[in-house]
Parts: structure tokens; C-alpha cells; sequence
């Protein structure tokens, strides 16, 4: 194998996924491989075109995606078969989500080998992160989608129930194309995957666990090298305000916590206000409790808000995968508080590098930031096994090696 291409969700942005397609690229690239990315030119410009130049990368370009590419594949086949042909692919790797990538049977039909490696679960889940109030959801990863219906899982990415939209028709649309994508992820030469809970909710979909691989997580420490750290006292809460991310129980361990003080990360201020609302925090924020933070520019802008707190708490309750936020915590040597769910599971010790509880146990959750507040003994410990856990899930130093067994035709 020599000529790869990548399909990932997106490149051209500052998001997670855009961040760590770009670090897959360019790690890929630099074991000598010929890598080429199917991906749109939207918000293409001239550091995009340095970063392809610098890295030996080329472009494919795609056509935007389109439900009716599911029905109708004609344009999307030949717009997909161009890019096959440009690259030369002896293998494919689709990265990130499935829904919206091009059909396989082209792949099948010419027997070029190709890969799956999820960043969420949205493969089964019709809200992409897979969890209820009470924990993480394997309602539907079997295929049934009228639990999602039930449990009216047809909600946008901010949390809130996607207005203007008739809602059965947006589930059927939904439900529609995770029905189609299944056969890509189980006709797939190869799963790939983060850690051990990861692999395990893809077996428990149907995936052939006994052709999978894990990998380091593409994840580029770069850009956590000139950020200095502090502590100034406070605790923050990042990730989307969702039930999947544990923000539901957010308020209730803060009321039941004394002493610390929090920053709330809410990139959108219209759901950082109905977030508000919704969980009566206008007392606690008066008192300054509670900080509010939005419309940070920059993805830096970030970085500086976690390097200077005491602690992050990054509070998801579905399957995760290991999200960035969670990870440039780590890099920056902070203690986080998490919930046992997840990648959670495999890399944390409860007061060894992390603070563990078990979803729901909010008592537990406060008495720990409580702790940590006052507590600098328990505060190093955490934060140099916090650091000594991310270097391990980040370290690509034997990955030119398993590069060879990942790719391998089966």
C-alpha cells in the first residue's frame, strides 16, 4: 500500500475534526505515504494551500454532501470515482462520520481495500452522541430507530429541539441514512479505534472486532506548546451544553459544591442564555459563582481560559471517544473530573489521574472539586498523572510500524 486516500468530514477550519484530519494528514504523510484527502474547498484559502504544499498532500475535491446522494448516487459516483482515479488509492480510509460519506461499492466493485475510524457515535445514534439523562444509549445500534423516535432524539447540536422542521420527516431522513451507512461500516476491510470501550460499542453494532486496529489519537500536541499555565482559582466546564455531554447535571453539582467557582464554556450566547435560563443560574452567576463565557474567537482564546484554571471538567456521559477538549486539559497538565464512561474508563484511575464518578453521582462529582479546591497534594498528583496520561494517548512513536498492520489488506 502506497497511495492513500482520505475522506474525512471536513478539513478547512479550526473545529476538533478539522484539527485533527489536518494532524492525520500530515502524520500519514510523513511515513513516506502518497496522501491524498476528498474533501470540499469551502473555506478554502491561502494557508490552506500552504498547508497542502508543505505536507505533499493532494486534493481531491468533493461536491458538497446531499441526502438524495443516497437515492440518486450518479453525480456523487462520478464526482468519487475521479477522486479515486486522481489518487491512484490503493486504499481508503473514511474518518469521522459515515453518514455522509460516498457510497462503497465502488470500492467494493475495483477491490480497493477501505478502512472506518469514528470520532463519535454517530454511526448508530441519531443525535450523534449517543446518551440519555441517565447514561450512554444503545437504544438503536441495532437499527431500531423508533426508539429515537420515543425518546425524541431528533434535536440539533446546540440541545434544542430543531425548529421549523417537521420532526417526523426529519427522522425518517435521519434514520434513512444511518440504515444506508450501516453496510459501509460492516462491509469495511477494517474498523479502526481509539481505545478498548470504543471497539467494544462497534462489536456490540456488528463490526468484526477480530479485524480492528486502535491507534493514537490524532491529536496535534503543537499547539499547546506556547500556551503558559496558571492557576487562578476556578474551575471550567467545557463541551456542548447537551445531555450527552453531561451538561444536565452541571447545575446540580455546582449548587451542591461550596467554595469553588466556575466558568461555563458556551460558545453560542443564545444557548448560553437558554442554558441559563433553563437551569435557573442568574442568583449564582449575580454572585459570581458562575461565569459565563462566550464568543471566544479564537480556538486560543480557549487554550487560555483552560490554562489558567485549577481544574476542567469535561462532564460527557455517551460512549466518548476522547474529545479534544478533554485532551488539551491533559496536555496542559490539568486535573479533570470526568464521569466513568467511555475512553474515560480505559484511561483514568480515580485520584491517580483523574477524579472519576459514576454518571449521575453528582454528590461525589462536587465533593471532588471541593477537595481539589483546597487540596495541593491531591492538585500535583492529578495534574502530573493527567500530563503522563496524555502523553501516552498521543505518542506516535511506534506508529510507522503498526502503520503497516492498520493498512493491511485482510
Amino acid at each position: 500500500m502506497k497511495n492513500i486516500l482520505v475522506v474525512p468530514d471536513s478539513l478547512w477550519g479550526n473545529d476538533s475534526g478539522n484539527r485533527s484530519t489536518k494532524f492525520l494528514l500530515k502524520t500519514l504523510a510523513s511515513y513516506g505515504l502518497n496522501v491524498s484527502v476528498f474533501a470540499d474547498n469551502q473555506n478554502y484559502n491561502s494557508g490552506s494551500s500552504n498547508f497542502l504544499k508543505k505536507n505533499n498532500i493532494n486534493l481531491c475535491v468533493r461536491n458538497p454532501y446531499r441526502v438524495r446522494n443516497q437515492i440518486f448516487s450518479y453525480f456523487e459516483n462520478r464526482n468519487f470515482n475521479n477522486a479515486l482515479n486522481k489518487s491512484k488509492a490503493d486504499c481508503v480510509l473514511y474518518f469521522g462520520t459515515i453518514v455522509n460519506k460516498p457510497s462503497t461499492k465502488i470500492l467494493i466493485k475495483n477491490k480497493i481495500p477501505y478502512y472506518y475510524l469514528p470520532l463519535t457515535t454517530e454511526y448508530y445514534c441519531l443525535k450523534d452522541w449517543a446518551a440519555l439523562e441517565d447514561g450512554p444509549c444503545f437504544k438503536c445500534i441495532k437499527g431500531n430507530y423508533i426508539n429515537a423516535y420515543k425518546n425524541d432524539c431528533i434535536i440539533d447540536r446546540g440541545g434544542h429541539e430543531a425548529l421549523g422542521v417537521n420532526k417526523f420527516l426529519l427522522f425518517v431522513k435521519k434514520a434513512f441514512e444511518r440504515t444506508i451507512s450501516r453496510k459501509k461500516i460492516l462491509n469495511a476491510d477494517r474498523v479502526i479505534a481509539y481505545s478498548d470501550s470504543q471497539l467494544e460499542v462497534l462489536e456490540l453494532f456488528g463490526a468484526d472486532i477480530n479485524k480492528s486496529r486502535k491507534t493514537p489519537i490524532f491529536f496535534d500536541p503543537s499547539q499547546l506548546e506556547k500556551i503558559n499555565t496558571s492557576d487562578e482559582n476556578y474551575f471550567v466546564v467545557i463541551g456542548q451544553p447537551t445531555v450527552a455531554k453531561g451538561w444536565h447535571l452541571i447545575p446540580e453539582i455546582i449548587k451542591k459544591t461550596k467554595g469553588a467557582k466556575f466558568k461555563l464554556i458556551i460558545y453560542r450566547k443564545h444557548f448560553a442564555d437558554l442554558f441559563v435560563k433553563k437551569y435557573k443560574l442568574q442568583p449564582l452567576i449575580d454572585e459570581g459563582v458562575i461565569e459565563i463565557i462566550s464568543k471566544l474567537e479564537e480556538h486560543e482564546d480557549v487554550l487560555e481560559v483552560i490554562s489558567k484554571s485549577r481544574g476542567v471538567i469535561v462532564s460527557s456521559i455517551y460512549p466518548t471517544t476522547g474529545e479534544f477538549a478533554l485532551l488539551e486539559s491533559m496536555g496542559l497538565s490539568k486535573p479533570v473530573l470526568v464521569f466513568n464512561s467511555g475512553i474515560h474508563k480505559d484511561i483514568f484511575t480515580d485520584r491517580d489521574n483523574a477524579l472519576i464518578s459514576d454518571i449521575g453521582d453528582t454528590q461525589k462529582f462536587a465533593n471532588d472539586i471541593m477537595e481539589l479546591n483546597v487540596n495541593d497534594l491531591l492538585w500535583s498528583r492529578l495534574s502530573a498523572g493527567s500530563l503522563k496520561a496524555y502523553n501516552k494517548l498521543v505518542n506516535f512513536d511506534d506508529f510507522e510500524e503498526s502503520i503497516k498492520q492498520i493498512f493491511k489488506k485482510t
